[in-house]
């Protein structure tokens, strides 16, 4: 129903963390990653250590061109035929799924696309106002209470900004598959029902 791409480069503490949290939402076959031109070893080594459970590609071209499928036509069209929804995400951004005012678990995750029909589905950002825990070993700790910016200014800005979860068959129609509100013909896939996922729409979509 839904695949992942991880955009990622030199992102060492970061990548662990990532990929344990979605691939308990996904799987690890709905996620691939992208590196774009790391240079970090350790990184590169810890990419290596996942090659056997998680499909990674060298991406050579300007890592933000990946959010122009057009541009890169092939590799949306094989997207097309193997999940009905694609986003892509950075390695400190996490998804976190809401329905009647409860998170959605991974079980849940299937029925909760399987009869959508938007074509877009406008994601959220929520800002942590707390500053990361980490553990005795400095490693961020990702199961720890996290507090959430919920004002409507930060709301406002988080809908403008967040990415969008979209068709895949609709994605091969555009030239922009990230943030929500940041390419103008994208407004075409975009209704009010493109806002369930997170706050009320703003006022261009009521």
């Amino acid at each position: 129903m839904l695949k992942i791409i991880l955009k990622a480069k030199n992102e060492l503490e970061l990548i662990d963390s990532w990929i344990e949290y979605h691939k308990a939402l996904v799987g690890a076959h709905n996620i691939i990653i992208l590196d774009t031109g790391s240079t970090d070893q350790d990184y590169i080594r810890k990419l290596n250590s996942y090659k056997d459970e998680f499909l990674i590609l060298n991406y050579k071209k300007y890592y933000d061109f990946i959010h122009n499928p057009k541009a890169n036509k092939d590799f949306f069209e094989l997207l097309s035929q193997n999940c009905k929804y694609v986003t892509i995400l950075d390695a400190d951004e996490y998804l976190l799924f809401v329905q009647d005012g409860s998170i959605v678990k991974n079980e849940d995750l299937y029925d909760f696309f399987l009869n959508r029909k938007t074509e877009v589905l406008c994601g959220t950002w929520l800002n942590n106002c707390s500053y990361p825990a980490t553990n005795e070993l400095d490693e961020l700790n990702v199961r720890g209470s996290i507090i959430f910016s919920s004002s409507e200014n930060s709301i406002r800005s988080g809908t403008l900004n967040g990415k969008s979860i979209m068709l895949s068959k609709i994605a091969l129609k555009t030239y922009h598959l990230g943030h929500n509100l940041h390419h103008k013909p994208n407004f075409n896939h975009i209704t009010k029902d493109s806002f369930d996922v997170c706050c009320s729409p703003p006022s261009k979509f009521r």
